[in-house]
Parts: C-alpha cells; sequence; structure tokens
C-alpha cells in the first residue's frame, strides 16, 4: 500500500539497486513525512533461543538498512518483534514496542493471539498427528505381515512338495505335515 505519506509492504521483496540477501522484512513502513523508514521483523521461537533469535533479527537486515538509507536518503531502524511460543518476551522488547508507538493493551492482545496459537497448533497436531502415527505404524505392520507371508508362499513353492526340511518338521512338534491331508481325507 502506497500513498503520499506513507508506503508498507508486508513479506515483500524490496528493490534495491545492489543484490542482497536478507531484502524481505515481514513489514516494510515508509514514513514519507517523517522520511523514516522501519524494518520490523516478527519472531516466535522458545525461550531458550528467544535472545539469540532476538539479536540475528535485528542485525539481520543491516545492509538492507544501509542501502535504504542511501536510496531514499531517510534514516532507518530495525525493530525485531520476538516472542515465545508461552508469550514471554524479552527486557528489550517493551522498548521497541514504546519506540513504534504500541499501547500496552496491544501488546497484551499480542501475546494473547501468540499463546492462544501456540495452544491451537498443539490441539491440531496432537489430534492430526497422533492418529497419522498409529495409521504409520499399522500400515508397516501390515506390509512386514505381507512381506513375511509372501516369503513363506515363496519358500514353499521353491522346494519339492515330497521333501520338507527337517527343521520345519521339528517346528511342527515332529510331525510331518506332508501325511495332514492324507490323514484329514481318512476321517471325512
Amino acid at each position: 500500500m502506497c500513498n503520499t505519506l506513507a508506503e508498507i509492504r508486508v513479506d515483500t521483496t524490496i528493490p534495491t539497486e545492489l543484490k542482497i540477501q536478507y531484502n524481505k522484512p515481514d513489514i516494510f513502513f515508509y514514513d514519507k513525512r517523517e522520511n523514516l523508514i522501519w524494518l520490523i521483523e516478527v519472531g516466535v521461537t522458545s525461550i531458550d533461543n528467544l535472545k539469540s533469535v532476538e539479536v540475528e533479527k535485528l542485525h539481520k537486515y543491516d545492509i538492507l538498512a544501509s542501502e535504504l538509507q542511501l536510496i531514499h536518503k531517510a534514516k532507518v531502524k530495525i525493530v525485531p518483534i520476538v516472542i515465545t511460543w508461552d508469550g514471554i518476551v524479552s527486557t528489550i522488547y517493551r522498548k521497541y514496542m514504546e519506540l513504534l508507538g504500541i499501547e500496552e493493551r496491544v501488546r497484551s492482545y499480542i501475546q494473547t493471539v501468540t499463546l492462544k496459537a501456540t495452544l491451537d497448533s498443539m490441539f491440531v497436531e496432537y489430534k492430526h498427528g497422533f492418529s497419522e502415527i498409529l495409521d504409520s505404524a499399522n500400515s508397516v505392520n501390515r506390509d512386514w505381515r505381507k512381506y513375511n507371508f509372501s516369503m513363506k508362499i515363496s519358500k514353499s513353492l521353491k522346494r519339492p512338495r515330497d521333501c520338507t526340511p527337517q527343521e520345519e518338521i521339528e517346528d511342527h512338534g515332529g510331525e510331518d505335515q506332508s501325511g495332514v491331508m492324507g490323514t484329514r481325507e481318512a476321517k471325512i
């Protein structure tokens, strides 16, 4: 979206003179009145990676910021908004939100939405992921049974009918299975 006062791009490539690897911030906001460009990068991570992800997102767009500063002759600010899956934020988070002018109630809403999305994804994963695991296990079991059955059939077809291996005779309690049909027919 663009007009005479501002330009907003969400998750789109920012055109530059040089080819830059990281040129697609989550939110690009160019305040033409103030001659200020905001590169806002949003991330959701685990509590163990909170600080490192925040630092990574802060420095990821340094080259793009320098290039935009030259092209637009504007001041560029990079703002990483990083939150954990369970709504925990870093100590710098408040500073960034105040810099953007985001009120406390909106910050609370962002944390609530993040927490709700995490719980929803966990529920969907539990509901659908568990049944997929069971289906996969049943499929493997079924394939294994088919394989075993086909191997037994192929072994029995390869040997002569009147020749039964000694270990198979021992497996069946010492009875020779070749005479079973004859015994059954005699009883009928």
